[in-house]
């Protein structure tokens, strides 16, 4: 089976009201179709300081990092740590004052418990011609638990902060408990503090923006069970909220739909933006976007019917397709 890398950009129309979905008032600029790879997937894309934009996901097992100009013509590919056993993946590209880029993701957990070979990273940072300057591993055996990097986000006290998720008791061979991990790093990714949220939460989803106040705030998934005629599964939003150094202040879960499906967050001045997927309409997928003020109170709920929020989300909006 043969699978193709496929880039859309779209026209956002931002109002003042700071709409976070497109497709119904968007227009496609260009499509662009990235030749055949093998295992290939996109996870994020941002538009960079020249115009351009960086993608980011997995390719041949290993990490993947495309620099394409302002039309879309590639410019630049690099992949690291195809040399894993099993399938390693950038989930989030964020561009570094200096042009480079910093990529956060999955390396293959694997050599913690078997195999000599692997992609021990959860963090690279590469210069703006793609070649590796350092690179962080944020789980191992030592700590209990693989470490799955989902978000990153610059610091306005310095460095970065990640958010992901370990599952303490993991093995080859068994799932473990899932924990939302919160990491903050200086600017050479040496870690200055740890938090570890242990909760009802998949590890599956966790999204991350940093709060007026320094703090940040964590989207991610957790599974609750409510009786209508009979008791059934159902997967809520997760909204997490901290302080600076990562105490949490609160925690709220909203519950719209039997399935819904997170895929992005996106802070709007001391508001916060929960896009992702709601199961309605004869069971068909729809965009969501839930509004809530600082303290996680519902504003405002808007379904786009007949849209879907993409996987690949930029950090001021939502994109979705039909």
């Amino acid at each position: 089976m043969r699978s193709y890398i496929v880039v859309f950009v779209l026209a956002l129309l931002l109002s003042t009201s700071l709409s976070p979905c497109f497709g119904a008032d968007s227009a496609t600029i260009w499509v662009v179709e990235l030749g055949e790879i093998s295992l290939g997937m996109t996870r994020s894309v941002i538009e960079t300081a020249d115009g351009g934009f960086a993608v980011v996901g997995a390719k041949d097992g290993g990490f993947l990092l495309m620099k394409l100009d302002r039309d879309g013509n590639l410019e630049w590919e690099r992949v690291y740590g195809a040399e894993a056993e099993f399938e390693s993946f950038a989930n989030d590209v964020l561009q570094t004052p200096d042009g480079g880029f910093l990529l956060a993701g999955r390396g293959t957990p694997w050599p913690n418990f078997m195999g000599p070979n692997g992609t021990l990273f959860n963090l690279i940072r590469v210069n703006a011609h793609g070649n590796v300057e350092w690179e962080r591993i944020y789980g191992t055996r030592n700590i209990e638990a693989p470490f799955v990097a989902y978000a990153i986000v610059k610091s306005s006290r310095g460095g970065y902060a990640i958010v992901g998720y370990s599952e303490v008791g993991w093995s080859p061979v068994a799932s473990g408990s899932c924990r939302i991990v919160l990491i903050k790093i200086d600017e050479q990714g040496n870690v200055e503090w740890r938090r570890e949220y242990p909760s009802d939460v998949i590890c599956a989803y966790a999204y991350l923006a940093e709060a007026g106040d320094g703090g940040y705030a964590i989207l991610t998934l957790a599974r609750s069970y409510h009786f209508n005629h009979f008791c059934y599964d159902d997967l809520d939003y997760v909204l997490i909220r901290t302080d600076p150094e990562g105490n949490i202040i609160w925690r709220k879960q909203y519950n719209y739909t039997r399935v819904d499906d997170p895929k992005a967050l996106v802070r709007a001045l001391d508001d916060f933006l929960l896009a992702g997927n709601v199961l309605i309409h004869e069971n068909k997928l729809n965009c969501s976007v839930i509004k809530v003020d600082e303290e996680g109170n519902v504003e405002w709920t808007k379904v786009y019917s007949g849209l879907i929020c993409s996987a690949t989300t930029s950090r001021d909006g939502v994109y979705c397709s039909q």
